[in-house]
């Protein structure tokens, strides 16, 4: 009788500790390692980056000496893969502190805005955070400038 309830004690501790590596490998294999920053530091000045909120993104425009209204929303995901397009745009991410390698395959949003002279301003934000964005004319075809 002794030996049976030590088998099943030892079946029981076995079971957990089963379990619990499943669960830690499960939550390993769904979690989200890519960091985002709160700042960008661009020609010595800090910059945040929050964008939690509507105010939050007009007022780093703000910082930038941009008035933007007018936004707009929509759902886009990072290539996984870069294409030559891709690449030529995240260069122009490189200029301004961002660099939209580190988020390939991950969705965003994609804010777009109303700024001075009939142009955009586009921002790219994942997980309440802006990971990059640029200026454009709204122009087919013309290159998109660097935010900073």
């Amino acid at each position: 009788m002794f030996v049976l309830r030590f088998k099943k004690k030892r079946f029981i501790v076995a079971l957990i500790v089963v379990l619990a590596v499943i669960t830690v490998f499960i939550i390993l294999i769904n979690a989200d390692f890519t960091h985002v920053e709160d700042y960008a530091e661009f020609n010595s000045e800090n910059y945040s980056l929050k964008a939690d909120s509507s105010d939050d993104r007009i007022k780093f425009f703000q910082q930038l000496g941009i008035n933007a209204v007018d936004e707009s929303v929509d759902e886009v995901i990072i290539p996984q893969d870069f294409n030559s397009v891709y690449e030529k745009y995240n260069e122009i991410q490189k200029k301004s502190v961002f660099d939209l390698s580190n988020y390939a395959g991950k969705p965003a949003k994609r804010y777009t805005y109303s700024i001075d002279d009939g142009k955009k301003a586009v921002i790219l934000v994942y997980k309440n955070r802006i990971i990059g964005g640029h200026i454009t004319s709204g122009v087919y075809g013309e290159d998109y400038l660097p935010l900073f």
